[in-house]
């Protein structure tokens, strides 16, 4: 399984959170056997309006703010007290088979902002 059988669900593009509560990241795609690795980044306003236009866009991302790997749904919930959003602040977040990947790169990429 690639990553481009991989299709992201929720939070989708516009969506804004409060930052306060939990957050449920769902996707479909079959289940790999290393699982899934969820990753989630801080995004400037040019790559917000770059994955806005275009889902399927090639950002490279140097450092996830949260990753979680081994996940063995196609959902992850992340509590409010693992990541600290910022409100006013956009942020991307992406999906990718098993663990033992050498770059950041997406197939596909969401992205939503905090109020």
């Amino acid at each position: 399984m690639s990553e481009s059988n991989i299709t992201l669900l929720s939070p989708q593009i516009n969506e804004q959170l409060t930052g306060k509560d939990n957050i449920i990241f769902e996707w479909k795609g079959e289940l790999p056997k290393d699982g899934f690795t969820l990753s989630i980044f801080e995004i400037d306003e040019n790559q917000f309006k770059e994955i806005k236009s275009n889902k399927d866009a090639e950002l490279r991302i140097d450092k996830p703010l949260f990753e979680e790997t081994e996940i063995r749904e196609n959902h992850f919930i992340l509590s409010d007290s693992s990541v600290k959003f910022q409100a006013g602040r956009h942020y991307g977040w992406g999906v990718r088979v098993g663990i033992q990947q050498p770059t950041l790169d997406y197939a596909q990429l969401q992205c939503f902002s905090v109020k």
